[in-house]
C-alpha cells in the first residue's frame, strides 16, 4: 500500500448539481498538498469523518483547525461532516459560520457559495517555503572566507 499512488490526470472533484466539489475523507485534510490538488477546480471542500475513535481528547478540536487552516490555504468554503466528532461549515477566511458540537445530535444548513480563482498558495503550493529553505540552508553551509591579517606589531 506504500506504493499506491494515483494516475496523474486523475479527477479529483465531484460534481453535485452544478458546483465541483473537492472531497476528502478523514485525515486527508491534513495533507495541504493533497488538499490544493483536489480544491484548485474546486468551488468548496467536503470533508467527512469517524472521529469517534479519538475518545476523550482535543484530537477532535485540532482535527477541525487543520481542516479550517485548509480553507484559509484554499480560499473555499469547506463543510465538514462527522459522526462523533464537530461538524462545521467553515468560510474562506477560517472562521466557523456554523457549527455542531461532539457528541451532539444535529442537523447543519448554511448557504454556502461557490468560490472560484487561485490563491498564493494555490498557485505555487511549498514551492516557496522550500526555495527560501534551501537559501538558508545554503548561505549556512556557504564557506566561510576568513580575512587574515598580517601581525604588523611595531617593536621599538
Amino acid at each position: 500500500m506504500s506504493e499506491f499512488s494515483l494516475p496523474e490526470h486523475t479527477e479529483l472533484t465531484l460534481s453535485v448539481q452544478g458546483r465541483k466539489l473537492a472531497p476528502l475523507i478523514c485525515y486527508e485534510i491534513a495533507y495541504p498538498e493533497l488538499t490544493r490538488r483536489s480544491a484548485r477546480e474546486a468551488d468548496m471542500i467536503i470533508t467527512v469523518s469517524n472521529d469517534a475513535w479519538f475518545g476523550d481528547s482535543l484530537a477532535a478540536e485540532q482535527h477541525l483547525q487543520i481542516a479550517r487552516m485548509r480553507a484559509i490555504e484554499n480560499g473555499r468554503w469547506l463543510i465538514r461532516g462527522t459522526n462523533d466528532g464537530i461538524t462545521a461549515v467553515v468560510a474562506p477566511d477560517g472562521n466557523i459560520v456554523e457549527r455542531i458540537s461532539r457528541e451532539q445530535a444535529g442537523v447543519l444548513s448554511a448557504s454556502v457559495p461557490s468560490m472560484r480563482g487561485n490563491t498564493p498558495y494555490q498557485l505555487w503550493g511549498i514551492a516557496p517555503v522550500l526555495f527560501i529553505s534551501f537559501m538558508l540552508l545554503g548561505f549556512t553551509l556557504w564557506p566561510r572566507t576568513r580575512h587574515s591579517f598580517k601581525n604588523n606589531t611595531v617593536t621599538g
